[in-house]
C-alpha cells in the first residue's frame, strides 16, 4: 500500500525525470484511489482523461475517483452507486445563499459577525468561518478573540496553515465535542475534516469549493434546514479576497450560475454542479496543448507547476517546544556515517517533524533568519512567533502572505 500526494503521484505518472519514472511500474496492476479530484486545474483534464484510460486498459489498473462534486474530464467514468442522484435529491440539510451583491471590508464583516452574537447564543450555535487567505483569516480571530470582542464565553478557534498539525488535531477534538464555538479557518477546512456546524460563513469561491464548506454545515442532518452564508470580502483598497487566490474563469463561471438565484438548496447542488463543470468544459483550456506535448515527449512545464502553478518561494519552520526531544534525534541521525543509514534515520523522523511544522509563502524581502534558527537544514522558529490559538506569529506581517 502506498500513500502519497498528488503532486508525487502526478510526477511518477507524467515527469520524464528517471527518479520519478522509476515508480512508475507500481501504478500498473494497481487500485489507485484519487480523493477530491475536483481540484485539479483544468489544464490537466485532457491529459489526466487520456493517460487514465491507458493505465486502465494497458496497464490493467482500476482508479477510484471520489468528490462531492465530480468534473467530467474522465468522460466514461463508471459511477459505482447507480442511481446516486436520488441521494443528492434526497439530501435536505442546508441552503446556500448567497450575499455578493455588496463587498464587506473585514471590519464590516466583523461588526455584524458581531452584531449577530446574541441571537446566535441564544440557540447555543457552532459557527464555522472560512476565509479564502491566512492573513484575512487571522484579521478576523483576531477581531473575534480580541478583549473588546462580543464573543466573551463563547471559545473562539483558529484552524489555518499557520498552526501546526499537531495544534490542529487537537482544535478538532474540542471543535467534536459539540460545544457552542466559533471557529475561523481558511479553506484547509474544506476537505478531510469531519466536523458538523450549525451555520456556516464563506468568503466567496468557485462552486466547487463552496459545496465542500456546506458539507460540515448540519453534516449528520439532525438539525433541520441551515444556512450556508457566501459573503464577498474585499480588503483596504477594495480587491476582492477570492480573486488573489481563485482562477477568474471559475470565479466569474459561478457568478454566472448564481447571479439570478439568491439561493440554492442542497437538493438542487448536482445539477447546479454539472452546470458549472459543464462550463468550465467549454471555456476553459483543458491541456490540449499539454496532452500533445506528452504525447510526442516535447518539453512542456514542469508536473508541479501544471498542478500548482508558478511556485512561489516557501519556507517551512519547526515549532520546536511541541516536541524537544526532536532536536537531539535530529542530532543522531545526522550523525550517521553510512548515508543510507542516515536516509533512513531522517526518514522516521519525517512525521514527527511534519506534526509540528508550519510553511509559509513569503513576499520579497522575508529571510527566514527574521525569526528562525537554521539547524541541520531545518528553521527552528524562535520563541514568541507561534502560539497554538493564533499560530504563525511574525514581525512585519506584511512580509508573509
Amino acid at each position: 500500500m502506498i500513500v502519497t500526494t498528488y503532486d508525487q503521484f502526478l510526477m511518477s505518472l507524467m515527469d520524464t525525470a528517471a527518479r520519478y519514472q522509476m515508480r512508475f511500474h507500481n501504478l500498473c496492476d494497481a487500485v489507485i484511489i484519487m480523493d477530491e479530484v475536483q481540484s485539479l486545474p483544468c489544464r490537466l483534464w485532457r491529459p489526466l482523461e487520456k493517460i487514465f484510460n491507458s493505465l486502465v486498459t494497458t496497464c490493467n489498473s482500476r482508479i477510484l475517483l471520489m468528490s462531492a462534486t465530480l468534473p467530467p474530464f474522465v468522460s466514461n467514468a463508471v459511477p459505482l452507486l447507480p442511481g446516486f442522484e436520488n441521494y443528492f435529491s434526497n439530501c435536505k440539510r442546508y441552503v446556500l445563499r448567497f450575499r455578493t451583491k455588496e463587498k464587506l471590508s473585514i471590519e464590516q464583516f466583523c461588526e455584524e459577525v458581531e452584531s449577530r452574537l446574541p441571537a446566535w447564543g441564544e440557540g447555543n450555535k457552532r459557527i464555522l468561518i472560512t476565509l479564502n487567505t491566512r492573513k484575512s483569516a487571522s484579521k478576523v480571530r483576531d477581531i473575534l478573540a480580541g478583549p473588546s470582542s462580543t464573543t466573551t464565553g463563547t471559545p473562539v478557534y483558529f484552524i489555518s496553515a499557520d498552526v501546526t498539525p499537531r495544534d490542529r488535531l487537537e482544535i478538532i477534538k474540542k471543535i467534536k465535542a459539540g460545544k457552542p464555538c466559533i471557529v475561523v479557518s481558511t479553506q484547509c477546512i474544506e476537505a478531510g475534516v469531519d466536523i458538523d456546524m450549525d451555520l456556516v460563513i464563506r468568503d466567496f469561491a468557485p462552486l466547487d469549493s463552496l459545496v465542500q464548506i456546506a458539507g460540515r454545515c448540519n453534516r449528520e442532518g439532525e438539525k433541520g434546514r441551515c444556512q450556508v452564508e457566501i459573503v464577498d470580502l474585499v480588503d483596504e483598497e477594495e480587491q476582492r479576497y477570492s480573486e488573489m487566490i481563485y482562477d477568474s474563469v471559475h470565479l466569474q463561471a459561478t457568478r454566472d450560475l448564481i447571479k439570478a438565484t439568491p439561493e440554492v438548496l442542497e437538493e438542487d447542488v448536482l445539477e447546479l454542479s454539472n452546470c458549472y463543470f459543464q462550463g468550465l468544459f467549454s471555456k476553459k483550456d483543458t491541456g490540449g496543448v499539454h496532452l500533445k506535448r506528452f504525447a510526442r515527449w516535447q518539453e512542456d512545464l514542469p508536473v508541479h507547476e501544471l498542478l500548482r502553478g508558478k511556485e512561489k518561494m516557501l519556507h517551512n519552520f519547526l515549532v520546536i517546544h511541541q516536541d524537544p526531544q526532536l532536536k537531539e534525534d535530529m542530532a543522531t541521525a545526522n550523525s550517521e556515517i553510512d548515508r543510507w543509514k542516515r536516509r533512513e534515520a531522517w526518514r522516521k523522523l519525517a512525521g514527527r517533524i511534519a506534526r509540528i511544522s508550519v510553511s509559509v509563502y513569503a513576499r520579497p524581502g522575508f529571510h527566514p533568519q527574521q525569526i528562525a534558527d537554521e539547524y541541520l537544514g531545518h528553521w527552528i522558529l524562535r520563541e514568541g512567533y507561534y502560539s497554538s490559538n493564533r499560530g504563525l506569529l511574525a514581525e512585519g506581517e506584511a512580509l508573509i502572505m
